[in-house]
């Protein structure tokens, strides 16, 4: 049972925190699931574990000791209730741990042999075909069924000879380069990995005996990081960017709506455009926040906020359908959300900077993309596209 673990940075000193010892890991399908601890099929699928979510009320004493791993398919049984286009893929991961334990840099990082190992490229989006579904794209926005659209598109790499120790020491040894959502899980029987330096919340849940508050963090508006002028006149130029303040308004309104369906509260936008630095970029961040009752199910906030609108674009649904439409495949973990339920708290991510790594085979499977409004432009998009790669390799 060792062999299925989770590692997390936790707090302001991104002091590692490993999940380990499993109880329960159901990897999820449409209408059937594995047991990863026993290797069996079961004959119950997703409704069985969305009833579950439901049924998990939280509050400030409990005790869950809990990894959800939600993918992105999940969105067309939680937005339509209908079977994902991709009969093969996966919906969710649900493990249930008993121990977590502080790792040091002797026990976790020192583990491994120094070892450098290289990624090379197998495929990758050419712009004839990334520029196809960009113009399919865009004839919705002018006929007025979408506003946003965040398109993506999927990479594959092949990396030197390595293994799980060397893949985590070169990911978390360097703590000032991980996102605040930042997180690992081995599946130990397939030998993969599934690594996120994810920045971005979908939201996080905090709550006491007379009230619980629920916080989102949507990002939107990138340019790349010049080290070569100063920080302040490129933070403004992003600023006054008017494409990118309308993508951040966009989804900082859709998602006050995705809150407010949760239990009619008053959503409070705390900041409009907030700073948010990555390897190589600068973020503009919303923050939105919301006070609901102190009980409640996790569920409800899947419900409501899952896939993230940042991922996805407005108005969620219909863009949901034209993502569908214009993407070639499934997006896998990559944008779908990762859930760390501990200390009676939560913490939900948008899986950006994510990657699927099969060790067994040495190649990693990339996704990225970008916010496409009316004011994009093909070129430019899908060089942002490859920086965003960049950023994480």
């Amino acid at each position: 049972m060792n062999n299925i673990f989770s590692i997390f940075p936790y707090g302001r000193k991104k002091n590692l925190l490993k999940l380990s010892r499993p109880t329960k890991a159901i990897l999820y399908y449409y209408d059937y699931s594995l047991d990863l601890l026993s290797n069996q099929q079961l004959d119950f699928g997703i409704d069985h574990y969305l009833k579950r979510l439901d049924e998990t009320i939280l509050g400030p004493r409990d005790r869950h000791l809990e990894v959800h791993h939600l993918f992105y398919e999940l969105s067309e049984i939680i937005l339509f209730e209908q079977k994902c286009p991709f009969d093969s893929a996966p919906l969710a991961l649900e493990i249930i741990y008993s121990e977590v334990d502080m790792l040091t840099e002797k026990s976790f990082l020192e583990s491994s042999k120094e070892r450098t190992f290289k990624s090379t490229q197998t495929s990758a989006p050419d712009f004839n075909n990334y520029n196809l579904g960009f113009q399919k794209g865009m004839s919705e926005l002018l006929d007025g069924n979408s506003y946003q659209f965040n398109y993506t598109q999927q990479f594959s790499y092949q990396l030197g000879n390595c293994d799980k120790g060397d893949v985590l020491k070169s990911f978390f040894s360097k703590k000032e380069s991980l996102g605040q959502f930042a997180h690992a899980t081995y599946i130990g029987p397939w030998d993969k990995l599934i690594l996120s330096n994810s920045p971005e919340s979908l939201f996080q849940w905090r709550g006491n005996d007379f009230y619980s508050e629920c916080v989102t963090s949507p990002i939107k508006g990138t340019v790349k990081r010049d080290l070569n002028r100063p920080m302040k006149d490129q933070w403004d130029e992003l600023l006054q960017d008017k494409k990118n303040q309308a993508e951040l308004y966009m989804i900082i309104d859709l998602l006050r709506n995705d809150l407010n369906s949760i239990d009619l509260p008053i959503c409070q936008v705390v900041k409009k455009k907030a700073r948010l630095l990555v390897p190589g970029l600068i973020h503009q961040m919303g923050i939105i926040k919301v006070k609901l009752p102190p009980l409640i199910s996790l569920g409800r906030l899947v419900r409501s906020l899952f896939p993230g609108g940042s991922i996805t674009g407005a108005p969620k649904k219909r863009t949901v359908q034209i993502l569908r439409d214009i993407e070639t495949g499934p997006r896998g973990i990559y944008t779908g959300s990762t859930m760390l339920l501990m200390n009676g708290q939560v913490d939900c991510s948008i899986n950006i900077r994510t990657a699927e790594i099969d060790l067994k085979e040495n190649s990693l499977s990339y996704g990225a993309g970008g916010g496409i409004t009316l004011q994009s432009h093909s070129n430019s998009e899908f060089q942002e596209m490859q920086i965003k790669v960049g950023s994480f390799l």
